[in-house]
């Protein structure tokens, strides 16, 4: 008997120990989803040592977390305000810094590099002070010493590229000052347009300003080149696109700048950075610039034989590096009537033989009234 009573005893002390901690549980409220966490942007390392993802919450700041396969070695870098209510006033889609891109380790795998968007709270902060002009806020580039864990913080960049083969560096291409950021990213350039300008059909059509007519520019910013290993940096003015070919031979980039005689396509080999090599100079908006996968040949669009016309037209270049100024390989006026090239989308072919491109409907000179 005594021992049927130490048995429940026993069950009715476990009983209330399992209600009394039911009873200290909480129901799940929209604070407990707000924190919650996904992983996005997986990456490996190229050897296979590392692997790096972003924990994103539903709604504040996220980290980076890079972690070895082999060993208990884990390193955090914050990385901002990624996870946004896309929903809410005040928080635009389009900022560059909800997208959460992924890292991207250097090919040697000692180096992962990610870009890091302000907090939410300097965020919020921001959107207080923006109906008093404040200066927008930007990201940053984290450099990740995978040897040491050490992080290096670059500010305002806007972008950043890593080589897929070949030597072990990074290129970023930095915001404008915050006198240009003021003014916004856009500025107004004149080109000079007869009074009378053809159309890309042959009419003749007058133009309201006789002496010009305002067309609006993106111009570039300064893009760096940096060696990871040493540190060492190559820094180029008024850059607006830039790329890496597959083999990691040469750095190509497109120039947008108010000086004149500055805009053009051109690029510089790793081995000596120091040496900028013209592809084509002049007057113009120079866009789509690739290489084949070795490195040896390169092509472009570029306007300038049309510049000074209110809608120029692009014709496609093409050079093999190494052998002089790039030539035109499809004039501008090839496309015939009604038809230009289309300067968004240009590739070589895996084999490097063939050009890759497209055409579009020629843009209208005007919007007729009754079409509105």
């Amino acid at each position: 008997m005594s021992r049927c009573l130490l048995t429940f005893a026993l069950l009715t002390s476990a009983a209330s120990s399992a209600l009394a901690q039911t009873s200290s549980r909480r129901a799940l409220t929209p604070d407990d989803w707000d924190r919650w966490r996904s992983i996005s942007g997986t990456t490996v390392s190229p050897d296979g040592h590392y692997v790096a993802y972003s924990l994103v919450p539903q709604v504040g700041d996220g980290e980076l977390v890079v972690r070895a396969t082999q060993g208990s070695a884990e390193w955090h870098v914050p990385r901002g305000f990624i996870g946004r209510p896309q929903l809410q006033a005040g928080y635009q889609a389009g900022d560059s810094s909800i997208a959460v891109t992924p890292a991207a380790f250097s090919r040697d795998s000692r180096w992962a590099a990610v870009l890091v968007s302000p907090t939410r709270a300097e965020v919020d902060a921001e959107r207080r002070r923006a109906r008093r002009g404040a200066t927008a806020l930007r990201n940053a580039l984290a450099l990740v010493d995978l040897s040491t864990g050490k992080v290096t913080t670059i500010s305002r960049v806007r972008s950043f590229k890593v080589p897929r083969e070949g030597a072990s560096v990074v290129a970023y291409l930095l915001e404008g000052d915050d006198s240009t950021a003021a003014r916004s990213a856009r500025d107004t350039s004149r080109a000079q347009v007869p009074a009378s300008a053809a159309t890309p059909g042959g009419r003749a059509r007058p133009v309201a300003d006789s002496s010009a007519t305002t067309r609006r520019r993106d111009y570039g910013t300064t893009l760096v080149l940096r060696d990871l290993a040493s540190g060492t940096e190559t820094r180029i003015a008024d850059v607006l696109t830039y790329v890496f070919d597959d083999s990691a031979k040469v750095l190509g980039y497109t120039v947008s700048s108010r000086a004149a005689g500055r805009d053009g396509a051109y690029y510089r080999r790793l081995a000596d950075p120091s040496e900028e090599i013209a592809l084509l100079t002049g007057a113009g908006d120079y866009r789509s610039l690739t290489f084949d996968r070795a490195g040896t040949q390169a092509a472009f669009f570029a306007n300038t034989a049309e510049f000074t016309r209110e809608q120029p037209r692009s014709s496609l270049y093409h050079a093999m590096l190494g052998r002089g100024p790039a030539s035109v390989a499809v004039a501008a006026d090839a496309a015939g009537t009604g038809q230009v090239l289309s300067d968004t989308r240009l590739a070589f072919t895996r084999s490097g033989t063939a050009l890759q491109l497209g055409y579009a409907p020629a843009p209208l000179d005007s919007i007729p009234a009754d079409s509105l």
